[in-house]
């Protein structure tokens, strides 16, 4: 099977043995220089497309990627058509999750309290003591926040000094070591990159995204240490 390359290989072979044979002209050579870095860039662009394939996950690979998300749906969908094909008799009781959340999961809590003025026994009119509390536990979702700490270095001179116009020793707090030499990345910014990458095998462009979605820009780019 032929290839659109076919036709461009076959001229860099002529002109290669012409070449060696007798020579070329000044021209022929730009036509072959020009043939070759063409070729170039084509085995670059495949190579690429070859990496892509082989390391790309599978999920984006998939042809019908489009149905990622339809899971949920697609789910609900087969249980309904259970659910409806088996009788009520042998339709098994689901069981309630009562299973705690972890102890180092952060807690806050809600009192639902009545009005004070419901505290007062519509019978005899006396006061109502708490008997006890029914405890619903609702997991909240916090998205991930970023702030910006800024140091600020105050510098100290002497005002006699500076009057005399004798030497001046200005005095100035000791500049806030960086992980990262000129950068503000700080170590909890790069133990995310690192984890998410390697951990959840989210590429470095998709992070970037992510940092835009939370209102700043964050180039990411690969990079070697040592």
């Amino acid at each position: 099977m032929k290839t659109k390359t076919d036709k461009p290989n076959k001229k860099i072979e002529l002109l290669q043995r012409k070449h060696d044979e007798q020579g070329l002209t000044v021209s022929e050579k730009d036509s072959l220089i020009a043939l070759q870095q063409a070729r170039l860039a084509f085995l670059e662009e495949q190579f690429l497309l070859a990496k892509h394939k082989l390391f790309a996950s599978q999920n984006e690979a998939h042809p019908e990627q489009g149905n990622l998300f339809n899971e949920a749906e697609e789910v609900a969908e087969l249980e309904l058509e259970k659910d409806k094909s088996e009788s009520p008799k042998d339709k098994p009781k689901r069981k309630r999750n009562t299973q705690p959340f972890d102890e180092h999961i952060t807690r806050e809590v809600v009192i639902h309290d009545i009005d004070e003025a419901d505290k007062v026994c519509a019978c005899c009119q006396g006061e109502l003591h708490c008997m006890g509390k029914d405890v619903t536990e609702k997991l909240v979702f916090v998205p991930a926040t970023t702030k910006v700490v800024e140091h600020h270095r105050l510098k100290y001179a002497c005002r006699g000094c500076e009057q005399n116009g004798t030497h001046n020793t200005i005095k100035q707090a000791p500049p806030v070591p960086s992980i990262l030499h000129k950068s503000y990345v700080t170590p909890s910014l790069l133990s995310q990159l690192i984890i998410s990458k390697y951990q959840h095998g989210l590429p470095l462009y998709r992070q970037e995204i992510i940092f835009k979605q939370l209102a700043f820009n964050c180039a990411v780019k690969p990079c070697r240490i040592g």
